[in-house]
């Protein structure tokens, strides 16, 4: 992010003050005195600063309102630079127009947390672009669905990219499985850990067998993924359209110790599903001995 600061001479006492605080903020600016005169305006030197700054600040007195350097130099920032501000200290009166297009500040302080948000956005911006042509270089489809063919695919290092992009990470396939469902069921557990620490919602369904990613990877026997999703606060009595809890698939499938992790969690062993059964009748029923002993 480049600010080109543009001032009035009467200004130019302001500069040190507006350049110390650009200075803590790490922002990297240039200041341009705006000449008094349309007749000395140098303007193909004007317009070399415009076109290499992201960013445009004004910093000028009432008295510059009116002449015609300084509204041509607004005119040409806002179509040429992702934002333009006018710090106006003054309580000057702007068109209504300017107030809706530029970002008008009355303070220092105002001004400077204005430039800190953009900043951030500004970087976050360049961040997903960045991603995006990383993308490309790989060759793959930047889409919804070549996102989700890396996530079914377990390539972790595209599905970073293109969570850096901005891709939501709750994405579903056409199944309406979200994106985390779909790792785990791929036992792609790198991949689970990516949209995690992307934001990925832990308790999201899967539309087809109406499972959460804890179900699914309690159903699988994946004691690691059930640890994971456990720490990170996944629900754990959730059911699925059977009525069957994660505690529930686990001892369908025979695993004793993710059963134990959701136990040692406080999953409740008591809840039935749709056939009347619980996790306490199953562990009894299949004779899994360690849960039993778990339960006392």
């Amino acid at each position: 992010m480049n600010v080109l600061v543009l001032y009035s001479e009467d200004k130019k006492g302001d500069i040190l003050s507006l350049g110390t605080l650009l200075y803590e903020k790490n922002i990297t600016f240039k200041a341009l005195p705006l000449p008094e005169e349309w007749s000395i305006f140098d303007s193909e030197d004007l317009l070399f600063d415009l076109h290499n700054y992201t960013h445009s600040l004004f910093l000028v007195s009432r008295d510059h309102i009116q002449n015609s350097y300084f509204i041509f130099a607004v005119a040409y920032c806002l179509g040429a630079h992702e934002k333009t501000y006018l710090l106006d200290t003054e309580g000057g009166v702007y068109p209504s127009f300017w107030q809706t297009r530029c970002s008008l500040s009355r303070s220092f302080g105002e001004f400077i947390q204005l430039l800190w948000t953009e900043k951030e956005r500004w970087e976050r911006f360049l961040k997903r672009l960045a991603a995006k042509d990383a993308l490309a270089e790989r060759d793959v489809e930047v889409s919804n669905s070549g996102f989700l063919e890396a996530v079914a695919a377990g390539d972790t290092g595209s599905v970073e990219l293109y969570l850096e992009a901005g891709f939501s990470p709750d994405l579903r396939n056409k199944k309406g499985v979200p994106a985390l469902v779909c790792a785990i069921r791929n036992s792609h557990f790198l991949t689970m850990r990516a949209l995690l620490d992307h934001g990925a919602a832990l308790d999201l369904k899967a539309s087809d067998r109406d499972t959460t990613a804890l179900m699914d990877a309690a159903s699988l026997g994946e004691a690691a993924a059930v640890q994971e999703l456990v720490e990170r606060g996944a629900q754990l009595d959730q059911q699925s359209k059977d009525g069957q809890t994660a505690l529930i698939l686990a001892l369908g499938k025979g695993d004793d110790q993710c059963a134990i992790i959701l136990l040692q969690a406080g999953a409740n062993p008591d809840i039935e599903d749709k056939l009347g059964m619980s996790a306490r009748k199953y562990a009894q029923l299949f004779g899994r001995t360690k849960v039993l002993a778990y339960l006392g």
